[in-house]
């Protein structure tokens, strides 16, 4: 399922990846409340030399309110 996102349509920002991702397997599987994504690129393409960025996110899943 990952590896679907990842080589899915292109996305500007490792962020947006991420995002991606994390919407993924919530929306996909309803008994994770929480998930932490780690993304990295390596090598970059920055003016300045980086052996690699990474971004991590936490998302929650929205939690539905009783009446």
């Amino acid at each position: 399922m990952i590896k679907k996102v990842v080589e899915g349509p292109p996305v500007a920002l490792v962020e947006a990846l991420a995002e991606n991702i994390a919407s993924t397997l919530l929306d996909s599987y309803s008994r994770i409340s929480e998930v932490t994504i780690r993304v990295t690129k390596p090598n970059p393409p920055v003016a300045i030399h980086f052996s690699g960025l990474a971004v991590e996110i936490r998302r929650k899943r929205m939690q539905e309110r009783g009446i």
